[in-house]
C-alpha cells in the first residue's frame, strides 16, 4: 500500500468515531469528492480482503492494522 493510501485510511479511521469527515475536510485533505473518497476506501478494503481473506469485512480501524489476521499489533510486543 502506498503512503497516500495509508494516509487516506488513517484519516478515515480518525474520523470514524465522529460519523466520518465533512465533505470540506475530504476536499481539502485529499482533493477529491466525498463519493470518490468512499469509492477509494472500498477499493482499499477490497484489496485488503483479497490479501487477508479470513478477515472478512473491515472497519477503517481494522483496515489500517498491519498485524496478520487474528493478531493485534500489541501481540507483536
Amino acid at each position: 500500500m502506498d503512503p497516500h493510501d495509508r494516509e487516506l485510511l488513517e484519516f478515515a479511521r480518525r474520523w470514524e468515531h465522529f460519523g466520518g469527515p465533512s465533505d470540506a475536510d475530504i476536499l481539502v485533505e485529499f482533493g477529491m469528492t466525498p463519493s470518490r473518497f468512499s469509492e477509494r476506501l472500498e477499493e482499499l478494503r477490497h484489496q485488503r480482503s483479497r490479501l487477508y481473506p479470513t478477515t472478512g469485512d473491515l472497519t477503517c480501524s481494522e483496515a489500517t492494522d498491519t498485524a496478520p489476521p487474528g493478531r493485534r499489533p500489541s501481540d507483536h510486543l
